[in-house]
């Protein structure tokens, strides 16, 4: 009998030739199967719905993602041995409203994870203290960040050409002078380490080729358990909620100096890409001092009325 974790390797290269670029499979798939050998060494629906949903504050999607995986791999190894069920599509009910509430970083956090990121040294440890500096910076997604190439910032007026962000759109964001100065000193230690260019891309690997999403996170992930910050929390925190701490940051900072929130809240949709700014002021409802500020300004405006 052929071994599961043989079997990940037949499957990925049969889907391979056929195709397909499987870039989660290909480390994800081996995951699996160890927890399935833990657990009796069957794929089974239960087992299939517990390590797809195994972190809870992942997103529906997320856990969908990893179901479907695992149901394609099931259907080749049922092929040979039916006594390895094929999870079925109905699995995971389809939630109505699920935003999961975000963490919110303090400063000391992110200083944390960019000086255990310089430590590791070489061009991974810096790129991946930059990433981060710029993600806390400007609340960029991940993906925005990671795709910028050398030819999308513009030095001299201090601004970022995000292309092809979320829903196809793009845009460009000004930076602060101290950001700007942060991704010049990257670039000095980055063409020093890296001098041959082999891609258009800004923040490079030890491959000097792109960076990769997924093994971004993992690495993110390590710094998480090296800085102790996922250990303290009940939810780890997730690279995104970077991005959520700069809005919530922004219009805390905004209602602490009276700035007119209705008026400005407009162009910071605009700045973080959000298609719309409804989708912004949903943050004011996910941290209890953002909400209180608010709640306190409208007081104000009517006089100080009281139930």
């Amino acid at each position: 009998m052929i071994s599961l974790l043989k079997q990940v390797g037949q499957y990925l290269r049969l889907r391979r030739m056929l195709g397909f670029k499987l870039r989660h499979e290909g480390f994800m798939l081996p995951g699996f199967v160890r927890f399935i050998t833990k657990h009796g060494g069957k794929i089974t629906s239960k087992l299939a719905l517990k390590w797809a949903t195994i972190d809870p504050d992942a997103s529906f999607g997320w856990w969908n993602h990893r179901l479907t995986m695992v149901r394609e791999f099931a259907k080749f190894v049922h092929a040979r041995n039916p006594q390895h069920e094929i999870p079925p599509r109905n699995l995971l009910t389809v939630p109505r409203h699920r935003r999961i509430k975000p963490y919110i970083f303090q400063r000391r956090d992110i200083v944390s994870l960019i000086k255990i990121s310089r430590r590791r040294g070489g061009v991974y440890g810096e790129t991946d203290a930059t990433v981060l500096g710029l993600l806390a910076a400007t609340g960029m997604r991940i993906g925005e960040v990671l795709g910028l190439d050398r030819d999308d910032i513009d030095w001299k007026n201090g601004i970022l050409l995000i292309r092809s962000g979320k829903f196809g759109k793009s845009r460009q964001i000004p930076v602060h002078p101290s950001t700007l100065k942060a991704l010049a000193h990257y670039q000095t230690v980055r063409d020093k380490l890296m001098p041959i260019v082999r891609s258009p891309a800004f923040f490079l690997s030890g491959a000097g080729t792109r960076i990769h999403h997924q093994n971004f996170h993992l690495r993110y992930l390590r710094l998480l358990r090296e800085s102790g910050l996922g250990a303290r929390n009940t939810y780890r925190p997730r690279i995104h909620d970077l991005r959520h701490t700069f809005i919530i940051s922004t219009l805390a900072e905004w209602y602490r100096t009276g700035k007119d929130v209705q008026t400005k809240i407009a162009s910071l949709s605009t700045y973080v890409g959000h298609v719309c700014p409804s989708n912004t002021y949903w943050y004011m409802t996910t941290t209890q001092d953002l909400l209180g500020q608010a709640v306190r300004r409208l007081d104000r405006s009517q006089g100080g009325c009281h139930d």
